[in-house]
């Protein structure tokens, strides 16, 4: 008998609206099956806030990257994006929010995204022994062989 293919989601952002759901409501389902499952997401918050990913996710399939030092960082007049631990871009173009929109990333930034996510998916074997279902097109989405580069 064969062995479920793990599958591991990968979304940057913190949860916030309807991917946040369908991906905690896919990883319960598959986790309910017997099918290894993980998400990693973006954090902002503490403890009981629904942005902080550990409160909303199951904390035990989770890898989370915590977005409140680049929050922190805005508030101090530094780009959020340029974080040891970047802030997610946006959709959505709005005034005066930390989280500016995608097409105003420089190459630059988006290269500092993209590598921060490759190494965090790399880190921690992502999608190695089955699949990695991105949630969205973004920065999170890895250079071909990433997974198997030297860091």
């Amino acid at each position: 008998m064969s062995r479920p293919v793990p599958v591991d989601h990968g979304l940057i952002f913190y949860p916030r609206g309807g991917s946040a759901l369908v991906a905690k409501n896919l990883t319960e389902q598959l986790r309910a099956q017997g099918r290894p499952s993980r998400v990693f997401a973006g954090s902002l918050g503490g403890p009981g806030d629904c942005s902080h990913a550990p409160t909303f996710y199951d904390p035990a399939h989770l890898v989370s990257s915590d977005y409140n030092l680049a929050a922190t960082a805005h508030g101090a007049g530094l780009d959020p994006l340029e974080a040891a631990v970047p802030l997610h871009p946006s959709y959505e173009d709005r005034p005066s929010v930390p989280d500016r929109v995608f097409s105003a990333v420089s190459p630059r930034t988006n290269a500092h995204l993209e590598n921060y996510w490759t190494r965090q998916f790399a880190q921690h074997g992502a999608g190695t022994d089955g699949l990695l279902h991105l949630h969205h097109l973004t920065p999170s989405t890895p250079q071909p062989g990433a997974w198997n580069a030297p860091s």
